[in-house]
């Protein structure tokens, strides 16, 4: 067969995804650019589909099982049914769906099935903690998988240590990434510090899940040691929905600092870069935990898309990203609100530098970027897929 004439390879991203969730893990968007480097493209998952459509890629989505002790069972023979209808030559999953994914390598041996770990088990209570972790081990430990893609290198040669993954089947590492169509230096942030009155104001900003283990307790308690300070002109926006956030304002009225405070519902992916342009700091402060290590950090890339400079814990996965990324070497409230008072106290023209760093590194970690190292493994390992 003439080389042009070659049909393209099908592949199918098997993510378990909540298409409807703004908050929610966004790296299935990495198919969006798959068809630019030879693939024939769909992603399957659940929940309202995002708009408007996006050529060559299929966009697919199962309904949920009301019933919670059968949703994972009905799920897995859903996607695996939606799976195989489409034949796809390549599957992506990751261990959450990696029961569908296996039934379909059982019946379709041909299927190339590639693991795809973006995270280990993290923030559970200890019952379901021990499942997950058990299931997750068990996962690794099999031998249906012909490859894994891991989040980082860090995370990959920690897995290997425990599993040897680079022995018993090619492995890439690809991180997170960001839409460069979404987002963009276009968007101007005035409207939002507008409307939710933070002229004025020095912004700090963090979206994504509140969750109790993510440094935003800090964050809060910082806010006071600035207050006590004399700094008076800083404000917090917290953009989503997470066990923590009841505690996060009840710790902040405790706190007296509650008028510093904004706590915004999740918003759709594409507003996002208008409240990253209304913001003058991102924020990512991590504690030093495995959880958080080795990932691969999707906001603070957003941040950097946006001209932001970032204050990040110092930790493996926010080293070496941009000067832009601004470390810390803990979290503490004391370390925050000395760090943030330095960005605030820049001179413009040091701030100006940083947002340049910013929009320079920023281009390294575009969806299109990670679509191109992870085109070019599959192309390498399965060249008859």
């Amino acid at each position: 067969m003439d080389e042009l004439a070659k049909p393209r390879p099908r592949i199918l991203f098997l993510r378990g995804v909540d298409f409807s969730d703004p908050v929610g893990a966004s790296d299935w968007r990495i198919a969006l650019y798959m068809p630019d480097f030879g693939f024939e493209t769909a992603v399957l998952g659940r929940g309202q589909l995002p708009g408007p459509p996006h050529k060559g890629v299929e966009l697919i989505s199962v309904p949920v099982c009301r019933l919670p002790a059968l949703n994972t069972l009905t799920l897995s023979c859903l996607y695996a049914a939606a799976t195989l209808k489409r034949r796809p030559d390549i599957a992506l999953v990751n261990p959450g769906v990696a029961l569908a994914g296996a039934w379909c390598k059982a019946l379709n041996p041909r299927l190339k099935l590639v693991l795809d770990i973006r995270t280990i088990p993290v923030e559970l209570d200890a019952g379901l903690g021990r499942m997950q972790s058990a299931w997750f081990e068990r996962i690794l430990r099999s031998s249906f998988f012909d490859a894994c893609s891991v989040v980082s290198e860090g995370m990959l040669d920690r897995l290997d240590s425990q599993y040897s993954l680079k022995a018993r089947m090619p492995t890439i590492a690809w991180g997170s990434g960001y839409d460069e169509e979404i987002f963009g230096l276009a968007v101007d942030g005035n409207k939002i510090r507008q409307e939710q009155g933070l002229e004025g104001r020095f912004v700090l900003m963090f979206h994504g899940s509140l969750s109790p283990a993510r440094g935003l307790g800090e964050v809060v308690r910082s806010l006071r040691l600035l207050l006590d300070r004399g700094e008076p002109d800083f404000h917090l926006v917290l953009i989503g929905r997470g066990a923590a956030e009841r505690n996060l304002l009840e710790l902040a009225r405790a706190l007296q600092v509650e008028e510093y405070v904004h706590c915004i519902p999740p918003v759709a992916h594409a507003a996002i870069p208008g409240w990253i342009a209304a913001a003058d700091l991102g924020l990512d402060p991590l504690p030093d935990h495995p959880w958080w290590r080795e990932q691969s950090p999707l906001k603070v890339y957003e941040y950097l898309a946006m001209g932001r400079p970032v204050l990040a814990t110092d930790l493996p996965c926010h080293r070496h990203i941009s000067e832009a990324v601004i470390l810390v070497p803990d979290n503490r409230p004391a370390t925050l609100a000395e760090a943030i008072l330095r960005v605030k106290r820049l001179p413009p023209g040091e701030r100006q530098r940083l947002s340049q760093a910013a929009l320079r590194d920023a281009q390294q970690h575009t969806w299109r970027a990670r679509a191109a190292v992870l085109a070019s493994f599959l192309h390498e390992h399965f060249p008859q897929a």
